[in-house]
């Protein structure tokens, strides 16, 4: 699907016509398109989609290089199966577009059809408030579950509490908690990574230049 994406964006193929006709104002009047304005304005169109598929050849344009590239899969794997070989329930802590990208792909009837629900159970949490946290912490059988935690920057207030209130609630409880918690963040110095690697727990790379919904095909989203 996103090769199929990316070939459509730099061979342009019409899969349907379209027709126009009735925009242009020698059909429709004053109030339609003037057709030497259109073509001049397709041109500089044109001019530009040629400039950005020079800025791609050049490594100028990573969001696009992604698309071929897949040395994250084999890490995605080989984390993802350690914690279906020994986890019974997966939950994952994020906002906004660090946990709607994986809803989304969770929520597909493909995804739905092969996946194995009996095999690891997982749960989206993009809620701070008290009463449903606190709701979510007493049903937790800690020494089945797994938490991913994602924040880019790794300062999203949220995300670091949801973590931080969790850990506070189980520390008691487990002697080991970071063979529990997988974190995804960028590699820089924040506050979410430092703590990460203070808690011996593992740690995915998020990718530098994908933000929000855009990482939604990235291990942000394909890792769930």
């Amino acid at each position: 699907l996103i090769n199929s994406a990316f070939n459509l964006y730099y061979q342009p193929i019409m899969l349907y016509k379209q027709n126009i006709d009735n925009c242009f104002n020698d059909v429709i009047g004053d109030k339609g398109i003037c057709k030497d304005a259109f073509a001049h304005n397709l041109t500089l169109a044109n001019q530009q989609i040629v400039k950005l598929q020079q800025q791609q050849k050049a490594g100028g344009l990573p969001l696009f290089d992604f698309v071929e590239k897949n040395s994250d899969l084999a890490q995605i794997k080989h984390t993802t199966k350690y914690i279906a070989d020994n986890f019974k329930e997966l939950i994952i802590f994020g906002i906004g577009g660090s946990s709607l990208g994986g809803q989304t792909l969770c929520g597909m009837k493909f995804y739905q059809h092969f996946f194995d629900k009996d095999k690891i159970r997982i749960k989206f949490f993009d809620n701070i408030h008290y009463h449903n946290f606190n709701l979510l912490l007493n049903a937790i059988d800690i020494e089945d579950t797994a938490f991913l935690v994602i924040s880019k920057s790794g300062h999203t207030i949220e995300t670091i509490t949801q973590t931080l209130v969790t850990i506070d609630y189980f520390k008691e409880r487990v002697a080991n908690l970071g063979k529990h918690f997988f974190f995804l963040t960028e590699d820089t110095d924040n506050p979410l990574r430092n703590f990460a690697k203070n808690l011996q727990a593992t740690i995915l790379d998020h990718l530098k230049y994908f933000v929000g919904f855009y990482s939604c095909f990235t291990n942000v989203g394909l890792f769930p």
